[in-house]
Parts: C-alpha cells; structure tokens; sequence
C-alpha cells in the first residue's frame, strides 16, 4: 500500500469501511483495529482518520515527499455513542419486565455500557497514546463482559428460558426429579404460544401448570431447608 492510497481516502474517496481495511494492511493485530471495527461513530471515525494521517505522514517520509495535510471531509457520520449503537442493534427491554434472576444482571449491563460511553466519548481528549490505548482496551474489555451477559437477556427475550441462580441450581441437584427444567421448558411453551398466537384456553391451561409447579417447587424448597 502506497500513500498515494492513504491520501486518496483522506481526501474523501472512501468510507469508514474502506479506512478500516487500509488501516488494516498495515495494523492487523493491534487494538486500534478492534476498536474501529466493533462501532462505526463520530469517535471512532475521528480516531481513524487521526491514524491514518499518521501512516500517510510515516509513508511520505519515507519516500522523501513533503508531507501533505489532507483536508477534513465536510461531513462526519451522524454522531452515535456506543450505547446509541447497540440500542440500533439490539431490542429495547423494559426492565420493570424482568424476572427477578435478571435484574441483578441488568443493573450490571447497564454499569458497564454507561462506563463505556463515557470512556468512549474522552477517547479523542486523552492527549497520550497510552492514555487513549488505555481507554481502547477497556472499552473492548467491556464488549468481552457484556457479551454473555446479554445472551441471558436474548434467551429470556426470545423463548422466556431464564437463567438458573446458584440457589436453583443447588435446589435442582437435591431433587431427583430436575423441577428447574421443567419449569423453563413451561416457560418456553407460554412465550411460544404467545408469539404463534396460540388459543387462549391453551395458554391459560399451561400457565396454569405453571403456578402449580413453582408451587411445588417451593415447597420442595421448604422440606430441604428444614
């Protein structure tokens, strides 16, 4: 890749899809790269273009060419944060709708996502490299925790299968008749029913199983605890 390719996007040939994969060809592997290929937003883009200013400069020197400021492109991407990108990508949830078993996680997702944003938006006024690659790798770091967090949601969210707590888990191996999965298998035939719009009289009958078998439950419960 020559600089005349650099200069050719810097001055407003390419996407932020093309500068990613010039950034690419000579930065596989390092964080920047990860970081411009999990969100296209104002921040990253900016970044982006800040580092492929840097290869351009590097590459002109190199060839013995004067360095060249390449002009700003008269317009920027919509501005998003992060947490604006992943209410694009993912479905909302009300969290007054939650199972108890998640809302603990919930409280978790949405610490991790606000220190995100914040972290995202003082990426271009760290003045060091080391102080924004810092921040880079947190950033990332987070993507890692909030990923199976937020499959838990997505199971709930689209079978109503929730996860099982350490207590259910202890409860379920002192039952010799695994009550726990039968009660997510009912739960997973209710939101079903629902979805396919299922007769009324079929839903009210498996809620109804339901009930009866958290009861049971229960009181399996009691008897252990006693």
């Amino acid at each position: 890749m020559s600089y005349s390719d650099l200069l050719h996007w810097l001055n407003g040939a390419g996407n932020y899809a093309a500068g990613v994969a010039l950034y690419k060809k000579t930065s596989n592997g390092h964080p920047w790269l990860s970081l411009f290929e999990s969100a296209e937003t104002s921040v990253t883009h900016k970044l982006l273009r800040e580092e492929l200013q840097k290869l351009y400069d590097r590459a002109a020197e190199k060839d013995n060419s004067p360095k060249i400021k390449a002009p700003a492109k008269a317009e920027l991407p919509k501005p998003e944060s992060f947490t604006e990108v992943r209410e694009n990508k993912y479905p909302k949830i009300n969290p007054s709708l939650l199972p108890e078993v998640l809302k603990p996680t919930w409280k978790k997702i949405v610490a991790l996502l606000k220190e995100q944003g914040t972290l995202h938006s003082r990426l271009p006024i760290y003045q060091s490299d080391e102080e924004r690659l810092t921040a880079a790798l947190r950033i990332l770091d987070i993507d890692d925790e909030f990923s199976p967090l937020w499959k838990d949601f997505m199971r709930w969210h689209d079978t109503g299968e929730v996860p099982v707590t350490a207590q259910e888990k202890k409860s379920d191996e002192e039952n010799p008749f695994g009550l726990m999965d039968d009660l997510n298998r009912l739960n997973v035939a209710i939101t079903r029913a629902r979805k396919e719009k299922a007769a009324k009289s079929h839903i009210t009958k498996l809620e109804k199983e339901r009930e009866s078998l958290k009861q049971k439950i229960a009181e399996c419960r009691k008897a252990y605890s006693n």
